[in-house]
């Protein structure tokens, strides 16, 4: 009887861990999704220096998952025209390469090399981690009330040579 009390604890054990193992997963790739819609939609309220009609070009740094969602979005997009160019961003490759980067948490000790280049160039950053905004980046995620936002650092925006429309400021989190 204490054989079977044993095995009917280990077995639960194991079925609420792979019930929240699931959860988790699921829960990260919704955030990934809604993430990844965020960059895409992004690109239609920032206007940069150069042609319009030119690929916009989107680098990933830190998540495979991201990367993948982006490369579906811009996938779908791509059969209504608009042009996307999805790759793996790190910090030996050259920044100007790209319209906006994203900086997956994680990574703070490269942020202001990536930062400072990503203004030099015009590339619009982008990150989840607290403090971004602070270090020069110019749009921060945060999670609030189980929803994801963003901050915008509007005083930056002049320093990445951008020009961010009303409507982004306004959708953005105060």
């Amino acid at each position: 009887m204490k054989y079977l009390k044993n095995t009917i604890r280990l077995l639960s054990l194991i079925a609420l861990t792979i019930f929240f193992e699931n959860t988790v997963s699921a829960q990260s790739l919704q955030d990934d999704t809604i993430r990844a819609n965020y960059l895409i939609r992004f690109v239609d309220f920032i206007r940069w220096e150069r042609p319009l009609n030119e690929p916009v070009s989107i680098g990933v740094m830190g998540s495979p998952s991201l990367l993948r969602e982006l490369n579906s979005i811009a996938a779908e997009k791509q059969k209504s025209g608009r042009e996307f160019r999805i790759s793996e961003f790190t910090v030996e490759k050259d920044e100007s390469t790209y319209d906006l980067i994203y900086v997956a948490s994680g990574r703070k000790q490269v942020w202001q090399e990536i930062i400072s280049r990503a203004q030099a160039s015009s590339v619009v950053s982008v990150s989840d981690e607290a403090g971004f905004l602070d270090a020069g980046g110019l749009i921060e995620f945060s999670v609030q009330k189980n929803r994801l936002r963003f901050y915008l650092n509007l005083d930056a925006a002049e320093d990445y040579g951008v020009n961010l429309s009303s409507k982004l400021i306004q959708l953005s989190a105060k």
